[in-house]
């Protein structure tokens, strides 16, 4: 049974054919993020930060709906490559819905990032809003499944838009990541995961990795 209930946590996505009923989790957790955009004619800047970790899923059988949000603890900071004073605060979303395919514990998902930013340069006390949308298809599977736990990992490709400082761009780039889910006890479980994503645009690169751990709870 333990080995059932982890394999429905994994991957966030709650998809088993052994369970009949539907099944929700609720997730909160910690995690250091790094975010980081060159642009060409600026220079590169790379901004770290702690977050909170939130998420919501629910599944019945094949499907699963999960929804996630990543909310800073603390502005990033960057002196960049200008010796700037550049401050970065940044919420990031994101929400899928996937199918388990019936082979290799394989589930094909879609759904869509977001992140809204707002970068300080207070050397100047200037102020540029971005927003980046993300709209993405990939397979995750459970490479690992054993009584103690289960290795997940995913992969998608991502049709990506950018508004930087009122400046849009569009791009194709990839979704990315790697976890192990367990269980403390029967209906409570805890995760360690590792996020990404990356987009090359015309005028600018744009790349956000997230190493978090938190709990759950299953009902």
């Amino acid at each position: 049974m333990k080995k059932i209930i982890l394999s429905v946590v994994a991957i966030a996505t709650l998809t088993t054919s052994s369970l009949a009923e539907p099944v929700q989790l609720v997730q909160a957790g910690l995690g250091y993020s790094n975010y980081t955009y060159d642009i060409p004619i600026n220079g590169k800047y790379s901004f770290d930060y702690a977050v909170a970790d939130l998420g919501y899923s629910i599944g019945w059988e094949k499907f699963y709906l999960s929804a996630n949000a990543m909310l800073p603890l603390a502005d990033g900071k960057t002196s960049g490559t200008t010796g700037s004073d550049i401050r970065l605060e940044r919420y990031q979303y994101s929400f899928n819905l996937g199918y388990r395919l019936g082979f290799y514990d394989v589930t094909a998902f879609s759904g869509l990032n977001y992140a809204n930013s707002t970068a300080t340069n207070r050397t100047n006390n200037s102020e540029i809003a971005i927003k980046e949308l993300g709209v993405h298809i990939g397979l995750a599977s459970i490479l690992l499944s054993t009584e103690v736990g289960s290795l997940t990992v995913k992969g998608a490709l991502s049709s990506g838009s950018m508004d930087f400082g009122g400046i849009s761009e569009t791009s194709i780039g990839y979704v990315y990541g790697i976890g192990w889910v367990g269980s403390i006890m029967e209906k409570v479980t805890y995760n360690i995961n590792f996020d990404g994503y990356s987009y090359a645009y015309d005028n600018m690169n744009s790349t956000a990795y997230t190493a978090k751990a938190g709990i759950g709870y299953m009902f």
